[in-house]
């Protein structure tokens, strides 16, 4: 299993419990064990070995006795990342070097393909360098050991002796403290100094610098911390070029450097070489295992050699300065993870904006800071009207464009202490503050709608935008919540209304909301309980007055509120989508019923279609209505309303397509009363308009409406589609209909809505009425009796059909 170490904060963890576990212990065998065993818990391995030249020095997971020390030590050494093992079988592996034994390496093995990740190899590499460090104190103290043996043997030795025990003592107990530090999160300049102020006294040296590569310019490097430097060349050598100096050789060279003859290399740096300095020496410091920088110390002493233990002391402190840089980086990457995960948490990926979890968090505290000082406050809820459109016509990387660029005008609309949000998809709200009277949220909301009126242009394509706005100010007890659906609320108040507009929240919203939602569950209880029926209203032609197809009407007989009305329980049923369940009731219901009536040689089928059935289901859901029930294709017509005619929706064109493919005819409902596209309509598979109830109300008056009307039937019959007017209420309106052309008719003049008997009452009685010549009653007929205007030129012999026998 691989540990995302950077994103779970363990490496540091581990390194710090790592450095407790070994620099605790005395014995080097002790210290070996613990090591293998710390970094096998670490990153989860079945096997963790310590091998040398000499053999296996400490080992887990396997037995004792049965280690494969010859297998073991050629995997140390072969660099591979995965290997088949005694035992195990296939496994991945890590191999890093300890400095201090020959032939030195730690090796783990974990089961399975999932190699070792940077992460725990960094960790590791940091585990091998502290049990280096770790090895080489006790190498220290097994030097201090020795020592005081000497000196208790040879008395002439003991000063020299316990001074050299005194500084390693020392030593130990600066890195101790060093170590301390960098286990405790200390700030990492302090731990730097620490490091910098041992060196200067452990070693006895009159300069000591850190230097690391300067993150501005790669060619040089930057002093960060020193002790011993004049100020009058403190700033002249903060920034030195690359290669110069003791400093510059270890870090290009990645070595230790030391320098006995300063003055007279080239590589000298003149600032220092004018403090007259005589020696120096630098080791690298590492940064997850990279060299970065150097830490140097130099001396003016003449003639001064640095030793092979100071040496050491300097690398040891060298090494102690990349443990600290190494962790407080590792330090600082987890932080600014966090960070980045929580502002990506709190923010909108595509518009940089706050999203909702931010805004009801700022929601929440303005709240309370509006309560307590008695501020005013409002909540915005904005709505693109038509961005559906956009995505669909323009693709979604155009409708993302277009998002970004609202988000901007909204930005440059509201006032910096206002927080514009995004909610997902179109929708964002603002939430004003500071209110000084309810005329400030208007005047922001006025912004806004200035902010959209240019046009956007996105891919060459010129995009008018508009917004539908609700407004909502707290009342006393409003949480943050019920603002936001309040707000929202009126949002889809201001949709209702006609968009582009804004609407404040008012409290009969929520009461309308709840009768709502208790419509919607009524609807779904009232189906299955079989509350739901479909009436017939009868469609007559006006060429033979014979009724040619009813259009089904569906009718909810509610146990406790009685008949609701279909413009109650429609629009609900549409917002919740339950409407799919009560397109399908309705279809197969008069399917069924129109199939017993095509048995007896009657009658076609008019059924209504929402917007919303109109999806890639619907012409499989038709033809299994029409397989179940045997009604003929050619029988059944689907009315779809006429702002179906105004949508961009190339996948619902196709599907009508397919379903007139069948043989069913469409039609649309209501024509006249939205702005249809005629390019549109002449492209649609279309067979049938409806002539809307408000134009024939007016007739025969010589009016607009007349003007209307006689344009659609002629509309219709340049298209070759066939007309149906709807609310015919009286003989004259009929009359002046069927002169003009109209193919059929229905209204109360030929009858109500009404369940399936009274469509066969109406079939039994023959035509509705015997037509007369097709034209236009003069001003003599209109004022003449209707019985005597509606039967003239007639042969009533001709509607002397014979019926069947209807049930």
């Amino acid at each position: 299993m691989s540990v995302d170490f950077a994103a779970s904060g363990w490496a540091a963890e581990q390194l710090t419990a790592f450095l407790a576990a070994v620099s605790g212990l005395t014995e080097e065998a002790d210290v070996l064990r613990s090591a293998v065993e710390q970094a096998a818990e670490a990153v989860e391995a079945e096997v963790a070995v310590l091998v040398t030249d000499a053999g296996v020095r400490a080992s887990v997971g396997y037995a004792q006795g049965r280690v494969p020390e010859a297998r073991l030590r050629a995997v140390a050494h072969c660099n591979e990342p995965l290997v088949e093992l005694p035992g195990l079988g296939r496994c991945a592996v890590f191999a890093g070097p300890i400095e201090g034994l020959p032939g030195g390496r730690l090796l783990l093995a974990r089961v399975g393909e999932a190699v070792f990740d940077v992460e725990e190899c960094n960790l590791l590499r940091g585990m091998a360098r502290v049990l280096s460090l770790s090895l080489r104190g006790l190498s220290v103290l097994a030097d201090e050991r020795a020592l005081r043996e000497v000196s208790q043997r040879q008395a002439t030795e003991n000063a020299e002796l316990v001074a050299n025990l005194r500084e390693r003592q020392a030593l130990l107990e600066r890195l101790t403290t060093i170590l301390r530090a960098v286990s405790t999160r200390a700030p990492l300049p302090e731990v730097l100094q620490a490091i910098i102020a041992c060196a200067a006294d452990l070693l006895n040296v009159d300069v000591v610098g850190l230097r690391v590569n300067d993150a501005a310019d790669p060619r040089m490097l930057e002093l960060i911390g020193s002790s011993g430097l004049p100020p009058e060349i403190a700033h002249d050598v903060r920034r030195v070029p690359r290669g110069l100096g003791a400093t510059g050789r270890a870090i290009t060279e990645g070595r230790f450097v030391v320098i006995d003859d300063y003055q007279q290399r080239a590589v000298a740096h003149p600032e220092f070489a004018g403090l007259g300095m005589s020696a120096t020496m630098a080791a690298p410091v590492h940064e997850d295992g990279v060299v970065v920088g150097a830490l140097a110390v130099s001396t003016r002493r003449p003639g001064r050699r640095f030793t092979l233990a100071e040496q050491g002391i300097l690398q040891a402190l060298a090494d102690h300065t990349s443990v600290a840089l190494t962790d407080a980086k590792n330090v600082q990457a987890l932080r600014a993870a966090l960070e980045a995960a929580q502002h990506d948490a709190m923010h909108d990926a595509l518009t940089a904006l706050p999203n909702r979890a931010l805004l009801r968090d700022r929601l929440s505290l303005a709240l309370r800071h509006a309560r307590r000082y008695r501020t005013e406050l409002a909540l915005l809820f904005l709505d693109l009207d038509g961005f559906k459109r956009v995505n669909d016509s323009l693709g979604h990387d155009a409708g993302d464009q277009l998002l970004r660029g609202v988000a901007g005008r909204l930005q440059g609309a509201v006032r910096d202490v206002d927080t514009l949000a995004r909610l997902g998809g179109d929708e964002f709200a603002v939430l004003v503050e500071g209110l000084q009277d309810h005329d400030d949220a208007d005047e922001v909301v006025e912004r806004i709608f200035g902010a959209l009126e240019e046009p956007f242009v996105v891919n060459g394509h010129e995009i008018k935008v508009t917004v539908s706005i609700g407004g909502a100010r707290p009342r006393p007890d409003d949480a943050a919540r019920d603002l936001l659906r309040n707000a929202d609320l009126a949002m889809y108040e201001a949709k209702a209304a006609g968009k582009g507009r804004y609407v404040s929240f008012r409290a009969s919203m929520l009461s309308e909301m709840r009768d709502r939602l208790d419509v919607e569950s009524d609807l779904r209880r009232g189906l299955e309980a079989g509350q739901f029926a479909v009436h017939y209203q009868p469609i007559v032609n006006l060429e033979t007055g014979e009724i040619s197809q009813v259009e089904a009407l569906l009718r909810w007989m509610h146990p406790q509120r009685g008949v609701i009305p279909p413009d109650e329980f429609i629009p609900v049923a549409e917002a919740s989508g339950f409407i799919n369940q009560l397109g399908d009731f309705v279809l197969r219901q008069s399917c069924a019923q129109a199939a017993w009536w095509q048995g007896n040689g009657l009658l076609g089928l008019s059924v209504n279609l929402s917007p919303g059935q109109v999806g890639p289901q619907l012409a499989a859901q038709v033809a299994d209505v029409l397989r179940e029930t045997g009604l003929a294709a050619e029988r059944l017509t689907l009315e779809i309303t006429e702002g179906f005619l105004n949508g961009d929706e190339p996948d619902s064109v196709a599907v009508l397509e397919a379903i007139q493919a069948m043989g069913v005819r469409i039609s649309v409902d209501d024509f006249g009363t939205g702005y249809s596209s005629l390019s549109r309509l002449s492209r649609l598979p279309v067979n049938q308009l409806k002539i809307d109830r408000s134009f024939v109300r007016e007739l025969p008056d010589d009016g607009p409406n007349t003007a209307i009307v006689s344009s659609v039937i002629a509309l219709a019959r340049g298209l070759g589609l066939s007309v149906v007017a709807e609310g015919v209420e009286s003989d004259l309106q009929r009359d002046v209909l069927r002169a003009q052309g109209c193919d059929e008719a229905q209204g109360y003049l030929f009858g109500r809505p009404g369940p399936p008997s009274q469509i066969n009452d109406l079939l039994s009685r023959g035509p509705t009425w015997l037509p007369g010549p097709r034209d236009a009653p003069d001003a003599d007929t209109r004022d003449r009796p209707l019985a005597s205007r509606t039967r003239r030129h007639v042969d009533e012999s001709r509607w002397r059909r014979k019926r069947p026998v209807l049930p």
